[in-house]
């Protein structure tokens, strides 16, 4: 059963998991300069 609230918490898992991405890219960079 797909509900209005599983829609909220996948909206909010993608966010955290773009920004822990970009996260992971920005200090994955600064390690290799």
């Amino acid at each position: 059963e797909f509900t209005h609230e599983d829609v909220v918490r996948h909206k909010l898992v993608q966010r955290i998991v773009e920004a822990y991405k970009q996260h992971a890219e920005e200090t994955g960079l600064e390690r290799t300069r």
